[in-house]
């Protein structure tokens, strides 16, 4: 390995760093500020090194005691596969991780993930195709590698965990808490998604792509007339029934009660994605289901949305039209980027609105919520 030609180490009022010059500044390659074990290394890769030549020669300018030794070894390996997926040094030797490719089919929208092994969660595997997809609706790119500057673009929404920017060909999607996948970038015709993560490969990587995977496939899915509310759900005479309300209102005690006393299989304890098939609203799987661990696979005709509101007693609130588009749309999760987006998801939850059942059920934590809601939905499918 050695130093990427075209950066230079320079010391600015005392801080380090490694800059780009040259076709790097046209890469849009990232300079860095850089501590003193990164300038060693910068100083002995003056001329090739292997890894180990500099992992030895940390070891013994620093010297380790033999009882940390391999912890270092790690620390070095994890910094040098770092500076590598940065560009700030080149590498032959240094082996990165290997890399799959996982095709997959979620409401017969299909994608391609190429990435490292193992950077997939295994819920993802229960969607796969049994063959690779030659033509994915969208393709989504694991990168481990520093994103350049979003030069030129807008930043169009921010909040404590997103920030969103936007060009004339693209979203940029970046997480200032995420520890290791902090930023993507979509196309805005949806078909290739480059999702920019940190080495290295492991538990906490995966949970973050999981998440970032969504908002691609979210993207995706509102341009082909499918959007996600946030709602647990069951099955009941053949149908898809959701309940939905704020964190806290009670969604998932509410199912598992229709679980206990009907025998109802519980379909996603989360996330419910909402779209038409054959001209009728259907519920179709997906592998976001929160913390819950509960999803499926298959695709059922939905029955009715009922929004939950804790309260002294149980009884049925009847909503009129405009209150039953609005408050279903406020508990969706599709994106509302833009105005085109939210008109899209807007015109999406009135017309399923409008041909299901949606009202509000106030609601105890006792099985007299089930039997209130239980009798009213018996008397709509009569």
């Amino acid at each position: 390995m050695h130093r990427n030609p075209q950066v230079i180490q320079r010391i600015i009022h005392g801080q380090n760093y490694l800059l780009p010059y040259g076709q790097e500044i046209a890469n849009q390659l990232r300079g860095v500020s850089i501590n003193e074990t990164v300038a060693y290394i910068w100083d002995l890769l003056a001329k090739d090194c292997s890894e180990e030549e500099v992992i030895d020669s940390c070891i013994a300018y620093y010297d380790i005691p033999p009882e940390e030794i391999l912890e270092v070894r790690t620390d070095i390996h994890i910094l040098l596969r770092d500076l590598i997926c940065k560009n700030l040094i080149l590498s032959d030797s240094l082996i990165a991780p290997s890399h799959t490719s996982l095709s997959i089919s979620i409401a017969g929208l299909l994608l391609r993930l190429d990435g490292p092994k193992d950077a997939f969660c295994s819920s993802l595997y229960d969607f796969a195709k049994e063959s690779p997809l030659q033509n994915p609706d969208l393709l989504l790119r694991v990168e481990m590698k520093h994103p350049g500057d979003p030069i030129g673009s807008t930043l169009i929404l921010r909040n404590q965990q997103l920030d969103i920017y936007e060009n004339d060909m693209s979203f940029r999607l970046q997480f200032p808490v995420n520890k290791q996948f902090r930023e993507m970038e979509i196309s805005k015709d949806a078909s290739v998604c480059s999702l920019f993560c940190e080495p290295p490969v492991n538990s906490i990587l995966q949970e973050e792509l999981f998440y970032g995977i969504r908002y691609a496939f979210l993207y995706l899915a509102l341009k082909h007339d499918l959007i996600m509310l946030h709602s647990a759900s069951i099955l009941y005479k053949d149908r898809a029934w959701l309940f939905s309300g704020h964190s806290g209102m009670g969604k998932s005690t509410h199912v598992m009660l229709w679980k206990e006393l009907c025998n109802t299989p519980v379909l996603n304890g989360d996330l419910n994605l909402l779209g038409f098939q054959n001209d009728q609203p259907t519920v179709f799987g997906t592998p976001w289901c929160g913390t819950s661990g509960i999803y499926t696979t298959k695709c059922f005709p939905l029955g009715g949305i009922i929004l939950l509101q804790r309260a002294l007693e149980d009884s049925i609130v009847e909503l009129s039209k405009d209150q039953r588009i609005l408050q279903v749309n406020q508990r969706l999760i599709s994106p509302n980027w833009t105005q085109e987006q939210f008109d899209r998801t807007l015109s999406l939850t009135e017309k399923i609105a409008s041909e299901v059942l949606v009202c509000k059920l106030n609601c105890t934590k006792s099985p007299k919520a089930c039997e209130v809601i239980k009798q009213k939905i018996d008397q709509t499918l009569l």
